[in-house]
């Protein structure tokens, strides 16, 4: 996977929208969507090969690793989320501030992922 000026551009093609913030709004949710980051990381493989299958495609390509019970789906976030922290802020591990940021927002939506749902009426 890659991150830059690429990955913007395959993102904005793609789904006609800005790569960050699309990102952000993932994060901001109250339970995480597994699906959000996988179409993050296919926008950072797509730019890393010069290309790739449609989202869908890509995704039924077969993944034999690919096991959400032995993951988690908060796992498999978090190695994403990591992806991007490292490939658009390489320098915030120097600084620190952008990468506490993130994990802090990562941590927060992990714990969102763990916490039963909410049910209404009850």
């Amino acid at each position: 996977m890659v991150g830059g000026p690429y990955t913007l551009v395959v993102w904005s093609r793609s789904h006609g929208g800005d790569f960050l913030s699309a990102v952000a709004a993932a994060q901001s949710k109250e339970r995480i969507d597994v699906s959000d980051y996988l179409e993050f990381a296919w926008a950072m493989c797509a730019a890393a090969d010069g290309g790739a299958p449609p989202f869908e495609e890509w995704c039924a390509e077969g993944w034999p690793d690919f096991d959400l019970g032995k993951q988690g789906a908060g796992d498999v976030a978090s190695v994403i989320s990591s992806a991007i922290v490292a490939e658009f802020f390489p320098g915030s591990q120097a600084r620190g501030g952008a990468l506490r940021r993130a994990r802090r927002r990562i941590g927060a939506a992990l714990g969102r992922l763990r916490r039963p749902p909410r049910r209404h009426g009850a």
